[in-house]
């Protein structure tokens, strides 16, 4: 191998600086229904248009009232006031009816709740005081004209499109969904709807598919899965050409590690292709391997699972984050205290399963896997990662550690 192109094993954060300086992808935006936009990523600031509520409203079903006429009102004093339909004069002396939701007519300023009062023929005791607007949902106290409801780069969520309904936005601007290509490499490595001689060795393909299923739940990604292409470095050179034709982003699983033969990586320099880390100082997932087409990105990933799942979540999708200013796709971190002592790498950001529960008034991490990248079971058991730094030794039991959620 070319000396160039050894392992260097840079930082994750020297790794994902490297490449939001080098890629060059480009999207544009479009409109769409709301109802269409869950999950896409906004390309606009959306403000509101109106305030919301537009008018003070009741936020109970009782009688609109001037709160210093019945400051003094309680059971054995009940305030006596004119009970008045819609459309007649309103005064202090007087109240009428509203229900959840209705306006509150001049000069009322609050609502004494049903249960609080007692109605009669032509008036209405008041049994219990209320204070200024209370009950009352005021003018503008969810959102005020021109605030902010969504800034560009947002994830939309299904509040996101209840707020737009509330103010009347029944169209957005969203990103093109980016486009990923996903490959999976190994002559070993076969599809599941794929049939085999008996007594011949092979490997279903998990890896590529963990990647792929971790992928899809995100709307604003369109993926396409290129299957299992063997070692032969013309079939993958022809099918990671489609690939990058096709898609923004090429994921491929399987091949990375040092004493593999490596074909993509050279089917990558047989299309001219930029190594832009060979490696990542990362336990599990060192042999990831960055590199750039024409201003693509290309990651290859372990056929580990785990390996290539911790590659995805703390590369991958950090990266895509940056680069597209999505608001959304962020690591959820906790404090946690640890079950037992756990040990890294020197010189590698170490990734440990954890299992975060709760232990009295805190939360526990104990540890499920300290090794084995490829023991895909271990994520069943696994509700977080926890990271040792490259320049500590490890974590003893009992401290308080932050652990990521996943």
């Amino acid at each position: 191998m070319n000396s160039a192109y050894e392992y260097n094993f840079l930082p994750i954060e020297d790794a994902i600086k490297i490449l939001l300086e080098s890629v060059k992808i480009r999207k544009g935006g479009f409109k769409t229904h709301i109802n269409e936009s869950i999950g896409m990523i906004l390309n606009e600031s959306i403000v509101s248009p109106v305030d919301v509520p537009e008018v003070n409203r009741s936020a109970v079903d009782g009688f609109a009232v001037c709160s210093d006429e019945v400051s003094l009102a309680s059971f054995n004093n009940p305030i006596i006031l004119a009970l008045k339909k819609n459309g007649e004069g309103f005064d202090c002396s007087s109240t009428v009816q509203v229900n959840t939701g209705m306006p509150i007519p001049s000069p009322y300023d609050s609502v004494v709740m049903k249960e609080d009062a007692r109605i009669y023929e032509h008036s209405v005791h008041i049994l219990k005081s209320v204070p200024k607007y209370g009950n009352v949902s005021k003018k503008g106290e969810d959102l005020k004209k021109g605030d902010i409801i969504a800034e560009k780069g947002q994830i939309l969520k299904p509040w996101h499109i209840s707020l737009f309904a509330s103010v009347g936005i029944k169209e957005v601007e969203v990103l093109e969904k980016i486009k990923i290509g996903i490959i999976a490499t190994g002559s070993e490595v076969v599809d599941i709807n794929n049939t085999h001689k008996k007594g011949e060795f092979y490997v279903f393909d998990s890896t590529s598919r963990l990647i792929y299923a971790s992928l899809i739940e995100h709307n604003f990604l369109q993926l396409t899965h290129y299957g299992v292409v063997e070692d032969e470095k013309e079939k993958i050179v022809e099918v990671l050409k489609k690939a990058l034709e096709e898609n923004d982003i090429v994921i491929t699983t399987g091949g990375t590690g040092p004493g593999e033969r490596d074909l993509t990586f050279d089917a990558i320099l047989n299309l001219n292709g930029q190594i832009l880390s060979r490696g990542i100082a990362m336990r599990p997932g060192r042999p990831t391997t960055i590199a750039l087409i024409e201003g693509k990105p290309i990651f290859l990933f372990s056929g580990y699972p785990v390996a290539s799942f911790v590659a995805l979540r703390f590369i991958f999708l950090p990266f895509l984050s940056k680069y597209f200013g999505t608001k959304g796709l962020e690591n959820i971190e906790i404090p946690a205290k640890l079950t037992k002592r756990v040990t890294g790498g020197i010189g590698y950001d170490t990734f440990i399963r954890v299992n975060v529960f709760r232990c009295g008034d805190e939360l526990c991490a104990e540890p499920v896997m300290l090794r084995g990248s490829g023991i895909l079971s271990s994520l069943l058991k696994t509700n977080a990662f926890m990271i040792i730094p490259r320049n500590v030794e490890g974590f003893e039991e009992g401290e308080t550690v932050w652990v990521h959620l996943i």
